[in-house]
């Protein structure tokens, strides 16, 4: 995802604070698993994770992880979780 797209999603600032919980979660994904050959967030760690997929069904939030795990290793790299970030963003009635 460029740069530009997820300006319009999130300032500066969310982009930030995004990037360090996405390496945080990377850090905690490693950690529970030893093997996981990738750098990302896996499905476990993004579902205790992210306060946003919480008011979500299991099922809907497994198939929005799916959906966005692009290379289907179970991982979500950068661009992969920002785009579900992007999709978990809370809509107000601006937007």
């Amino acid at each position: 995802m460029h740069g530009s797209i997820a300006s319009s999603y999130f300032s500066r600032d969310q982009i930030f604070q995004l990037y360090t919980r996405f390496k945080a979660m990377s850090k905690l994904s490693a950690l529970n698993n030893p093997t996981q050959p990738l750098v990302g967030v896996n499905f476990q760690t993004f579902r205790q994770g992210v306060q946003e997929g919480n008011q979500l069904h299991i099922e809907l939030l497994v198939k929005l992880f799916n959906d966005n795990d692009e290379r289907k290793h179970g991982i979500l790299d950068w661009a992969s979780f920002l785009q579900t970030m992007i999709i978990l963003k809370p809509k107000t009635l601006a937007s």
